[in-house]
């Protein structure tokens, strides 16, 4: 496999979620019968964040059912050498994949819905930037001319904890601190 340059940031988060040390109970839900797993909140969005981050879009996430510890897997990872993943992420006994940010409908259509909350004079603008690719970058440049990006920033955070929260909950994934 050919390795790429990923920045540091990228790095740092995939360290921060291999590397947690997950304290997880696991307990059997008495009314649907599922097992429900207990995983750090910051652990998910950081590793949904790193997979939605990749430009080749061919890393993927997994939790482990019964630890709650996640790995991500890429080609492109081979070049950090980390811990060793396990041969198995693909047995979906074992393990649950997680979503990207465009399965979670946080892609493209959150900066038209942004829009259309906070600059509705401007939204036809912005639905057009992302019939193009390089949208997300006209888009940051868009917001930032019209002083909207702190609040870009906010609303993408909430938008994105909130649907990650309602993916946990219909996968019996609780939190932990």
């Amino acid at each position: 496999m050919t390795g790429i340059l990923i920045p540091s940031y990228f790095i740092s988060i995939l360290l921060i979620s291999l590397n947690t040390d997950h304290k997880l109970s696991l307990k059997k839900n008495t009314d649907s019968g599922a097992i429900a797993v207990k995983v750090k909140l910051s652990d998910i969005i950081e590793a949904i964040d790193f997979m939605s981050g990749d430009p080749f879009q061919s890393c993927e996430g997994f939790i482990h059912i019964e630890s709650g510890k996640i790995y991500l897997r890429s080609e492109y990872l081979d070049a950090i050498d980390l811990e060793e993943l396990p041969g198995n992420l693909d047995d979906a006994d074992l393990y649950l994949p997680l979503p990207t940010k465009n399965d979670l409908g946080l892609g493209n259509q959150l900066p038209v819905c942004f829009a259309e909350e906070y600059a509705p004079d401007l939204y036809n603008e912005v639905q057009a930037m992302f019939r193009h690719q390089g949208a997300f970058g006209r888009f940051k440049d868009w917001a930032d001319r019209h002083q909207l990006l702190a609040s870009w920033y906010r609303f993408e955070k909430e938008c994105s904890e909130r649907e990650i929260k309602a993916w946990c909950s219909k996968h019996h994934i609780q939190f932990i601190d």
